[in-house]
């Protein structure tokens, strides 16, 4: 088990998540329930590149002819964020938010991770309605975006990072 990896299980851990490992491809699986629905999450440990990434993944796939629509709401999303980013995978409608780090010449410690994966779980959550809404609703992307943040400042109406302890219940099973 490599350094990263151990750090990433090790935080999990104590802080009382349910989670599978996959030792293998150095990755930790697990549910989150937000505050709409649950949705997975992937921790992966990149040992050789000394990087941390941590992806939630939209409970649902984005039809093929929402997917025009949806690239410009991930688009005018990721403008406004600070933190992460949100993926679309084209061929097959996966919607993807990741936050991740690079810990070359340091180290990851649990206030990174805990940082990190914050930030993430608490944007997804924010975030999702507005996916859920485009995807199967007749909605434009700038509709969507507008259900949840009604001000144009990039970093307005997302929670600290701190938030997201109070929100999820980590009790969510693989």
């Amino acid at each position: 088990m490599g350094k990263l990896y151990q750090a990433v299980v090790s935080f999990f851990t104590e802080d009382g998540w349910h989670f599978l490992e996959r030792e293998e491809d150095s990755t930790v699986l697990m549910t989150v329930k937000g505050s709409v629905t649950e949705f997975q999450c992937r921790a992966i440990a990149l040992e050789d590149r000394q990087q941390f990434i941590f992806y939630s993944v939209c409970p649902i796939k984005v039809p093929e002819e929402r997917r025009a629509a949806a690239l410009e709401l991930i688009a005018r999303i990721n403008y406004r964020l600070v933190i992460g980013s949100f993926q679309i995978n084209l061929d097959d409608g996966t919607v993807l938010f990741v936050t991740s780090i690079d810990v070359e010449n340091d180290s990851l410690t649990p206030a990174l991770i805990r940082n990190l994966v914050g930030a993430n779980l608490a944007t997804m959550d924010k975030l999702l309605p507005c996916i859920l809404s485009l995807s199967f609703g007749n909605c434009s992307a700038q509709e969507a975006l507008a259900s949840v943040w009604q001000d144009p400042q990039p970093t307005e109406g997302l929670p600290p990072p701190s938030w997201w302890a109070r929100l999820f219940d980590r009790e969510g099973q693989q």
